[in-house]
């Protein structure tokens, strides 16, 4: 759909999350307002929107927009103006504080504690064991849960006592010890700070680049019949032109590297800076399609012929290419260089 370059729509499953940026809470309120109205107009009777399942937040750092009032209208009627919000499981507010989202946590995680409490005595009931294995399993993900999004809010001292409470809690029927860090260590349990962070570096690590390597919007996938074919080579003339890449991780530096050659001779050769936080496969990849680009600045020879083959060790990097489900910003590049090189009549292959 055709959205104002202010909006941006996120979906998961049923639920559907419509962003709008303004310089000013007049300003956002017109652009969503018109993006809404194509809601209704473009879908017309296929999908129908609930406006009176439909909230409107407000989220901004100014004191005196705290009391805006914002009239935006959901099939032609007015939105409920909410000062926080649930999406996904997760409660976000007009200041990003992500207080309520904590309370609400801790408020689903005492009552399980609480059902546990009663089959756990000194001297009977569910053992040391039993009762590790369900905080593992069932009370530190939803204490973890969406992690990412609020990290920041356990930086507050009274956010993070509320979580180490309800830990206690769980630590004192597991080993029977009173102080919060005595308990963590007897139960051999992380303090919870420990795996909030984890979480987050996960995700980071997984998601370091949001230009290059966020998923991509499935509006902009490629019709599978534009997806190039990765061939590997079988017969091919010696005068073909070969491309080496190497991407690597070392300590808390990644970089990727590629040399064109041929008839020995080295026609250009480029290197690379990559976050610290890009893995090994991401930095192959960008050393690939870095080498793609190149291709086409080749002074070559006339009617010489365009095979060019690119030697690479990551499998990882061959099989993703492949499989025609995975759909990022960077894949999708490196798929567009290679088509783009077939229609100049290149032939290229994947060693």
């Amino acid at each position: 759909m055709n959205f104002s370059h202010r909006t941006r729509v996120i979906a998961f499953a049923d639920d559907l999350l419509v962003l709008t940026r303004g310089k000013s809470a007049l300003d956002a309120e017109n652009y969503a307002n018109q993006d809404l109205k194509k809601l209704r107009i473009d879908q017309g009777e296929q999908i129908h929107f609930n406006e009176n399942k439909s909230n409107v937040l407000l989220v901004t750092t100014k004191t005196s927009g705290d009391n805006k009032v914002l009239n935006i209208y959901l099939n032609n009627k007015r939105l409920e103006q909410v000062f926080e919000i649930k999406y996904l499981g997760i409660y976000f507010d007009s200041r990003f504080s992500f207080d309520r989202h904590v309370d609400y946590i801790i408020g689903k995680c005492t009552p399980i504690i609480n059902m546990l409490v009663k089959s756990v005595k000194l001297k009977w009931g569910l053992r040391h064991r039993v009762l590790k294995v369900i905080y593992n399993g069932a009370i530190e993900p939803i204490l973890t849960y969406g992690a990412p999004v609020w990290e920041k809010a356990v930086t507050k001292q009274k956010n993070l006592r509320k979580y180490q409470r309800v830990q206690r809690m769980m630590n004192i029927k597991i080993s029977k010890a009173l102080p919060y860090e005595a308990s963590c260590v007897l139960t051999g349990v992380r303090p919870i700070r420990l795996p909030v962070e984890e979480k987050v570096r996960n995700y980071k690590a997984t998601n370091n680049n949001v230009e290059d390597d966020e998923p991509l919007e499935v509006r902009y996938w490629p019709h599978p019949a534009e997806i190039p074919l990765i061939r590997a080579p079988t017969e091919i003339p010696h005068n073909v032109i070969n491309i080496f890449t190497d991407g690597s991780k070392i300590g808390g530096k990644v970089g990727a590297t590629a040399v064109i050659i041929k008839y020995d001779i080295v026609l250009h050769q480029s290197k690379y800076k990559l976050h610290e936080r890009c893995s090994n496969n991401q930095a192959e990849q960008v050393a690939i399609l870095r080498a793609l680009e190149q291709i086409q600045n080749l002074e070559l020879v006339e009617d010489a012929e365009k095979i060019v083959v690119f030697n690479t060790d990551s499998k990882v990097t061959l099989d993703t290419l492949q499989n025609r489900s995975k759909q990022c910003i960077l894949l999708g590049n490196l798929r567009k260089e290679i088509k783009r090189l077939e229609e100049q009549q290149w032939t290229v292959f994947f060693d």
